[in-house]
């Protein structure tokens, strides 16, 4: 069992941070600003040795913040655990279980230094900004990319901050809101401004989903914390962001108005010709229904062709769902994405997976939920974050394949066990 969360050891000496606390802050800051740029493996792998080192070191001090009991981390557990299983028994296990400790290595080093090096309000405000800063300078880049390229397509096809913007975006887009909501004067201002940035980029980018998913976040968490004027302002923003977006640039307007459309979702070319994706998922993963194929999609392209699939529906001539499903899973098997996160869990995890899934969804929902609803101060902000992401987490996962922990999530879930510590701590002390 851990030292009490509010032990000394694990802030300073005589007021002056020990070179442990001191390497595990900096380990953090800097995975968190290297976090939103492309093409930067060593950087974070760096970061990630920092961090575990400040780990080892913690538990050779005994000093390490981590409740067994907690449901934050058992949910966490239970879906590792799980994948791992799928993983061993799936059609590349070696491939799997790698992919499966890329993904999940960040997400637990953060649960373990974040609940024990930054738990006081304002270490977690700078964890924000050091999230922040970042995204919003590739924001401001991928303006400039806008401006740079002749068109849209060419700045996604060759920019290198655009690509995936938006749906980096809608991870970040709670940690803005709870940026400005936990500030006051400058902070208010640095955060209003960011958002600014941000949404300009996100509607030139022209991505319907992750903007709905960020407005579901973000609504989600002014409805917790019960702050109705704020939802007031921003439905009143949205309306003049509209209107004034109908007005400059109609085109844009009509595309993201198309969401509203029922003729968007029908048919093979719908939701971007999704629908023969998402068939031809279904049918791959029939394959192994209960266990699925092992953790990680950029096996799907591979399984589709090698196991026969694309030849079958090449066969199926004149059906426009088998013509286009015969063309994607033929790309580069990298490129070769579900587009949904449930069909993903589905294939990668079969039945087993997708309920585990569902259960830790369930768990974290109902962790921020509560925290953010009888949270005390500050920490009630902080938990809220933890609500946007899932509400967003859930719109955006329709359309598009974002595991949990993928990202600021991470910091997202390690805060959300920083609000269950302080809440636990808070009882302890009442009794």
């Amino acid at each position: 069992m851990v030292n009490s969360y509010f032990s000394s050891r694990n802030s300073s000496v005589n007021g002056v941070p020990s070179f442990r606390v001191v390497l595990a802050r900096i380990a953090v800051f800097f995975y968190l600003l290297v976090l939103p740029f492309a093409h930067n493996a060593a950087l974070k792998y760096l970061a990630m040795a920092g961090m575990a080192l400040a780990l080892i070191w913690s538990l050779r001090d005994s000093c390490l913040v981590w409740d067994w009991r907690s449901p934050v981390l058992q949910a966490v557990l239970l879906i590792l655990g799980v994948f791992a299983i799928t993983s061993l028994v799936g059609t590349a296990p070696m491939e799997s279980l790698n992919e499966l400790r890329k993904h999940f290595l960040p997400c637990l080093l953060f649960f373990a230094l974040v609940p024990t090096y930054f738990r006081r309000p304002q270490e977690v405000r700078w964890l924000l900004v050091a999230a922040l800063l970042p995204f919003i300078l590739r924001g401001g880049l991928a303006l400039g990319e806008l401006a740079i390229y002749a068109d849209l397509d060419q700045a996604r096809q060759e920019g290198a901050f655009l690509k995936g913007f938006s749906m980096d975006a809608t991870l970040y887009a709670p940690l803005l809101l709870g940026a400005f909501l936990l500030g006051r004067g400058k902070w208010r201002l640095g955060s209003s401004l960011g958002g600014l940035v941000v949404l300009a980029v996100m509607l030139a980018a022209q991505s319907r989903t992750p903007v709905v998913a960020a407005m579901v976040a973000g609504g989600a968490m002014l409805v917790v914390l019960r702050a109705w004027r704020g939802l007031l302002g921003g439905l009143a923003l949205l309306a003049v962001s509209a209107a004034l977006l109908a007005f400059w640039q109609p085109a844009i307007a009509g595309r993201f108005a198309s969401t509203l459309d029922p003729a968007s979702y029908a048919g093979a070319q719908g939701m971007s010709a999704r629908a023969p994706i998402w068939k031809g998922v279904i049918e791959i993963s029939q394959e192994h229904p209960w266990l699925g194929h092992g953790f990680g999609w950029k096996k799907l392209g591979r399984t589709a062709v090698e196991h026969g699939y694309v030849a079958r529906w090449q066969a199926q001539a004149g059906d426009p769902y088998a013509d286009l499903a015969a063309w994607y899973f033929s790309l580069p098997t990298e490129k070769v994405n579900p587009h949904n996160l449930a069909l993903e869990v589905f294939f990668e995890g079969g039945a087993l997976g997708l309920a585990s899934y569902a259960v830790m969804l369930a768990i974290l929902l109902w962790q921020a939920w509560t925290l953010a609803r009888r949270g005390d101060g500050e920490y009630r902000t902080v938990a809220a974050i933890g609500v946007g992401y899932l509400a967003g987490h859930v719109v955006l996962s329709a359309s598009n394949g974002l595991w949990i922990g993928v990202g600021p999530t991470l910091l997202t879930i390690a805060l959300l066990e920083v609000c269950r510590l302080h809440s636990a701590n808070l009882r302890q002390t009442a009794k």
